[in-house]
């Protein structure tokens, strides 16, 4: 007796034989939402969002990254796309992170994206926010424990 999937889950007890079905399970096709981002001092910053929407998640959310970039005041972007610094971490539940060591006096352009095990969804829109005159310049993530990138 073969079982519908839906069977299946509703009576694994009884059925007995599975016919197994190879699922392709896709990247996240959505953006993580509601991105924020807030300076905390001269050189950090607290960056905060929502997941994406259910029907986008394509299974788990494993984790997210965080893309940090300089902007000029004007907000044009400074440099080139390998002057960006990404942020990432593990940590599903979480919806903020501490991004540390950054330039003071300065604008930072923050997008999100979420990931699960089949890869890396789309970036969410991009925010900015500007950090008070202060300190040094050494990109990392707290959340527990340090992660460093390789920000120049």
């Amino acid at each position: 007796m073969w079982c519908s999937i839906a069977k299946c889950l509703s009576c694994l007890s009884v059925c007995k034989q599975i016919q197994i079905l190879n699922f392709f399970v896709p990247a996240p096709s959505g953006p993580p939402s509601n991105v924020t981002a807030i300076p905390l001092d001269s050189k950090s910053i607290l960056v905060r969002w929502e997941p994406p929407l259910p029907a986008l998640q394509n299974g788990a959310i494993l984790g997210y990254r965080i893309t940090c970039s300089l902007q000029s005041p004007d907000l044009h972007p400074i440099g080139n796309s390998s002057s960006s610094s990404l942020v990432a971490f593990d940590e599903k539940w979480s919806q903020q992170a501490e991004v540390k060591g950054l330039k003071p006096n300065a604008h930072y352009r923050i997008a999100v994206k979420a990931y699960n095990a089949a890869g890396i969804g789309p970036e969410s829109p991009f925010i900015t926010v500007y950090t008070p005159e202060g300190g040094e310049n050494k990109l990392f993530l707290n959340r527990g424990r340090d992660m460093h990138t390789n920000m120049p």
